[in-house]
C-alpha cells in the first residue's frame, strides 16, 4: 500500500495525451495502465502504420509519442519522424532493451526527445513521461 509520502512525491498528468507504441501486447497494456493510474490519456497501437492511422486523426489531441525502437516493419525512428514531420513539437519517448539504441541520433530536437531503457518500473516510466512533458514549462 503507498503511503501519502510516497503518493505526494509521484509526479501527476494532467490530461496529456499519449500515443503509446509496442508490439508486445503486455508491455503496451502494463504502460497504459501505469500512465492511466496518473493522470493520462493513454492510446495504445501495435504498429507504426497503427500508429499513424490513429496520429493522423487528430494530430494536435497528441502530447507525447511513447515508442519502442525496434519493432518489425517501420521502427520507432522513422515513426517519430513521421510524427514530427506533421506535428514539429510533439514529445517523443523511445523505449528500448538495447542500450545502443539511447543514442540521440534520433532526427528530432534533443529537447522534445528522451529515452527509457527496458525493463523499467511504473516510477520510473512516469517521472520521465511527466519530465519531458513539462520541460518546456519550466524554461
Amino acid at each position: 500500500m503507498m503511503t501519502a509520502t510516497s503518493s505526494s512525491e509521484e509526479p501527476r498528468g494532467h490530461g496529456e495525451t499519449i500515443l503509446l507504441v509496442d508490439d508486445v501486447k503486455e508491455l503496451r497494456t502494463l504502460c497504459g495502465l501505469f500512465l492511466k493510474g496518473f493522470g493520462y490519456n493513454v492510446v495504445c497501437a501495435e504498429t507504426p502504420e497503427e500508429a499513424l492511422q490513429v496520429f493522423s486523426k487528430n494530430p494536435d489531441d497528441f502530447h507525447l509519442l511513447l515508442t519502442d525502437v525496434s519493432m518489425p516493419g517501420m521502427d520507432g525512428r522513422l515513426l517519430a519522424k513521421k510524427v514530427g514531420a506533421v506535428k514539429p513539437d510533439v514529445k517523443v519517448m523511445f523505449m528500448s532493451g538495447y542500450m545502443s539504441d539511447a543514442g540521440s541520433e534520433h532526427g528530432l530536437p534533443e529537447k522534445n526527445t528522451a529515452f527509457i531503457a527496458k525493463p523499467f518500473n511504473r516510477s520510473e516510466l512516469v517521472r520521465k513521461v511527466t519530465d519531458l512533458l513539462e520541460a518546456d514549462a519550466t524554461r
